[in-house]
């Protein structure tokens, strides 16, 4: 009876092992998941706020030069 009951203790543990090392394993693949979609965010985020800087800088050049362009057209024309 002894013996019995300590092969159940030990297959009990045996289980108990097992079942705790793929709860493991599935919370592992489960943030490694969690990781990615996260760094994939971040990485549209970043790339999203470059465009949109690019963007004001290259509005801000276009307004300037247009600017410019305007000044020296009008300073020509004076002249003439």
């Amino acid at each position: 009876a002894k013996e019995t009951a300590e092969n159940e203790r030990k297959q009990a543990l045996a289980q108990a092992n097992e079942i705790a090392e793929r709860i493991k394993a599935q919370a592992k693949e489960t943030i490694d998941i969690e990781v990615k979609k996260a760094e994939l965010k971040l990485k549209r985020y970043a790339t999203q706020k470059a465009i949109e800087v690019a963007q004001n800088l290259l509005s801000q050049k276009v307004d300037s030069e247009t600017s410019k362009a305007i000044i020296n057209k009008t300073i020509k024309g004076l002249e003439a």
